[in-house]
């Protein structure tokens, strides 16, 4: 047993916990894929390079999924979305190559039904592991800086501005791109061919970007996408 994880993950009766890793980015796929497995010896991992190769394994039996999101912003919620969609029992965790994250993000990553956020440059490879252990075992792991209040109300209120400065209407980088595709008619397999997603994930985005705009059904939603990408434009 390794003294890495906690010890609710020894409770399994030394089971085979069988992790699907998904990182597009092969190097570090590999690298950290190889340390993790070598720390911890009852993790099987199954790589995959995108979230859509991992929604076609649906039939496989997944214990937990690791989502490494280079994106140094926020990672892709659609994606996260459709994860959970698919595999409603299996948890999922968030690895971010961002340096720092705001706590607005992973809450909503949370939102999404992530149970656990890493951040890899803070990480070293005993905390990745450790973390992957508790959120195995039933728990939910967020940086640190996720759970303090602010230090003070200027740093509360600056967070507070950068929220209301993110609309809750305004579309994502990904859901314009998927509505830019939608106002030529295009039906969802091709959307997902196109953007290379999974339609699942290509539906996730489409329902956001009704909800965030007052859209009553795809039709009216293609009918004024002009509008929307106008004002991104400009």
């Amino acid at each position: 047993m390794s003294p890495l994880l906690p010890m609710a993950v020894s409770d399994r009766d030394n089971e085979t916990v069988v992790v699907a890793w998904i990182d597009v980015s092969h190097l570090t796929r590999e690298c950290i894929t190889h340390a993790v497995a070598s720390a911890q010896r009852l993790f099987m991992i199954i790589p995959f390079d995108t979230v859509h190769d991992c929604l076609k394994a649906s039939d496989r039996q997944i214990d937990l999924i690791v989502y490494h999101s280079h994106d140094t912003v926020s990672p892709d919620n659609g994606e996260i979305a459709a994860l959970r969609e698919v595999y409603p029992s299996t948890p999922v965790v968030v690895l971010s190559d961002g340096d720092t994250v705001s706590s607005t993000v992973i809450r909503e990553v949370l939102a999404k039904g992530a149970c656990g956020f890493i951040l890899a440059s803070q990480s070293g490879l005993q905390m990745l592991v450790s973390a992957l252990g508790l959120v195995v075992a039933g728990g939910t792991f967020v940086p640190k800086e996720c759970l303090l209040p602010a230090p003070n109300a200027q740093s509360a209120g600056a967070e507070h501005s950068g929220a209301k400065d993110r609309q809750p209407g305004q579309l994502t980088t990904r859901e314009l791109e998927v509505l830019g595709l939608l106002k030529n008619g295009m039906p969802n397999k091709i959307i997902a061919y196109e953007l290379r997603l999974s339609e699942a994930t290509v539906k996730v985005h489409v329902r956001n970007a009704m909800k965030k705009v007052g859209s009553t059904n795809r039709t009216h939603l293609a009918m004024n996408a002009d509008r929307y990408l106008h004002a991104k434009a400009a």
